[in-house]
C-alpha cells in the first residue's frame, strides 16, 4: 500500500503532529515518501532518459535536451501528488519543460520564472497548468516577473469537463490534471 504523506514537508510550527503521524503511518504499513523520495524519482528521470531530458541547477525544472529550433515554447507543471506526473511529457512534440513542486504543493514562482529563461528563444512561452490555486497564483506571479524582463508569455489554465466539479460563487472548481496531460501531447 502506497500513501503519500507530505508531513516531512511541514515544520513542526505548521503541522504540530507531524512526527506521530509520519509513525503512525509507519506502524500502519504506509510507505512514507518526502521530499527525498522525490529527488530520487528525478534523478530516476535523468538516468534513464539523459539524451531526452536535462535538469536546470538553479531550480527543480526538465527542460528537453532538444528543442526545437522555433516556435513557442511549453511550460506545464504543478504539485508531487501524482508521481509527478507532468515529467513524462517532456520531449520532442510535447512540453519543452516542466516545473516540479513540492509534494502536493505548487512549484514557487521564481522557479517557474527560471524555466521560462531557461526555454524562450524569443518566439513566445505558453504556460499550460490545470486548475488549482496555487499553481494559478505561482504561475500568473512568474509570468508578470517573465513580462518584466522583456519575454512574451500568456497562461493557458486547464479545466476538465465533468459533471464532478463543484460551484462556489460563480465559478467551477473543477481541475485539470488530465486535460494539461492531453494537451501536453
Amino acid at each position: 500500500l502506497l500513501k503519500w504523506v507530505g508531513a516531512n514537508s511541514y515544520r513542526t510550527s505548521h503541522y504540530p503532529y507531524a512526527e506521530e503521524a509520519m509513525q503512525l503511518a509507519d506502524r500502519m504499513g504506509f510507505l512514507v515518501i518526502n521530499v527525498e523520495v522525490l529527488e530520487i524519482i528525478i534523478d530516476g528521470l535523468f538516468g534513464t532518459h539523459r539524451a531526452l531530458v536535462r535538469r536546470l541547477d538553479t531550480a527543480r525544472v526538465v527542460v528537453t535536451a532538444t528543442p526545437r529550433a522555433h516556435g513557442t515554447r511549453v511550460i506545464s507543471g504543478g504539485g508531487s501528488g501524482h508521481e509527478p506526473a507532468l515529467l513524462g511529457y517532456v520531449g520532442a512534440g510535447l512540453l519543452d519543460a516542466v516545473v516540479v513542486g513540492d509534494l502536493v504543493s505548487s512549484p514557487p514562482a521564481p522557479a517557474v520564472l527560471e524555466a521560462i529563461r531557461a526555454t524562450d528563444t524569443g518566439e513566445g512561452v505558453l504556460l499550460l497548468i490545470g486548475n488549482y490555486s496555487g499553481d494559478v497564483i505561482n504561475f500568473e506571479m512568474a509570468a508578470e516577473w517573465a513580462r518584466d524582463e522583456g519575454h512574451e508569455v500568456a497562461v493557458a489554465v486547464v479545466t476538465v469537463a465533468s459533471r464532478a466539479g463543484r460551484r462556489c460563487a460563480g465559478v467551477e472548481g473543477r481541475r485539470g490534471r488530465g486535460g494539461v496531460g492531453r494537451l501536453a501531447r
